[in-house]
């Protein structure tokens, strides 16, 4: 184990097969009927059709489609891990069938965060998705890419244009969602005329960029983990995938929107814990959970301004500029949930 351990309170071997075991049972092979996913879509589906109706007669309508847009990504998200449904074919489908709602096309998707998954936390993989880059890393590239880092990485530049790269343009080369969201957008054009193809353009576009930020926010909070180990280093994987990953604590009123996703540090330890059992699964840990970063709104927002790693005192910054302003997140010790 490297000297992580100085800094961050870890898991140790025997507290982590303690966990995979508890944790094991909240998967979808122990879901016999599905009824749990059902009962979850076809809520998403209501509240989905109820969004549309409220857009066609009013602007309230753009966040409401953004927020339930969050909300069925995650279940596309799920399918896209096998982990929605028991059936892998059953997820196969509908993520496809979910793809052009969600702006992202099942292979792109499956296949990039299967990726990040794999890489999450180890300095010695290349994580694409990775929001920030190391301060070392920084200091020693040229100034051309510097001067693009400190433009680019300006948080209203960055969540404002990544998630129109990374949603909107990403996939273009890919024909048959090409051809699945331009017959969305025909069909809306078809039932509600220009202004409401508009508006739900505009409304996906907005769900895009808050689902960036709760990407960022998983991950790239204090007190992190992303460290250099071995590939065959199972303990500091595991612990990676604890405690590199954020326990955002949503309230419960806006729960219906996020489904879940918020207890990231089980999700990442198990991908095969759908959506809808991972509350479930943290609140009855039995304090398996202590030693896991929670964060609240005002860490989240102080989060969203880190734009790099300190190898070197092991936690994430932000541009000196704004931490001046106070705008970074305080490097403070895992807190009891």
């Amino acid at each position: 184990m490297n000297d992580v351990s100085k800094s961050v309170n870890i898991y140790s071997k025997e507290d982590i097969i303690d966990i995979k075991k508890y944790v094991k049972k909240y998967t979808t092979y122990h879901d016999k009927n599905s009824i749990k996913a059902l009962i979850t879509l076809f809520n998403t589906f209501l509240l989905y059709c109820f969004s549309l109706i409220l857009m066609k007669y009013s602007i309230i309508g753009i966040p409401a489609i953004s927020f339930v847009t969050i909300r069925t990504f995650i279940i596309f998200h799920d399918c896209c891990h096998r982990s929605f449904f028991k059936k892998i074919s059953h997820n196969y489908y509908l993520a496809n069938i979910l793809s052009p709602f969600v702006l992202q096309s099942e292979e792109n998707w499956r296949s990039g965060h299967n990726h990040h998954h794999q890489t999450h936390g180890n300095r010695n993989l290349i994580d694409h998705t990775k929001t920030v880059i190391s301060l070392r890393e920084f200091n020693e590239s040229p100034f051309t890419y510097k001067a693009f880092y400190l433009f680019i990485r300006t948080p209203p530049v960055f969540f404002i244009v990544i998630p129109f790269y990374a949603f909107f343009i990403s996939n273009l080369n890919k024909i048959r969602y090409m051809i699945q969201y331009s017959t969305l957008l025909g069909f809306l054009f078809y039932i509600g005329g220009a202004d409401f193809m508009y508006r739900f353009i505009l409304g996906q576009y907005i769900s895009t960029i808050i689902g960036t930020m709760l990407f960022h926010l998983q991950h790239q909070v204090n007190i992190g983990y992303w460290e250099f180990f071995d590939k065959t280093d199972t303990l500091s994987k595991d612990n990676s995938e604890l405690m590199g990953s954020s326990m955002i604590q949503i309230p419960n009123y806006l729960k219906w929107i996020t489904l879940g996703i918020e207890y990231h540090h089980i999700h990442h330890l198990n991908p095969r814990v759908p959506c809808y059992n991972l509350k479930d699964c943290h609140d009855n840990c039995e304090g398996r959970f202590d030693k896991i970063t929670s964060i609240n709104f005002q860490d989240c927002f102080k989060a969203l301004f880190h734009t790099f790693y300190d190898s070197k005192n092991k936690k994430y910054i932000s541009f000196k500029i704004f931490s001046i302003f106070g705008l970074e997140q305080v490097h403070k010790s895992h807190s009891k949930l």
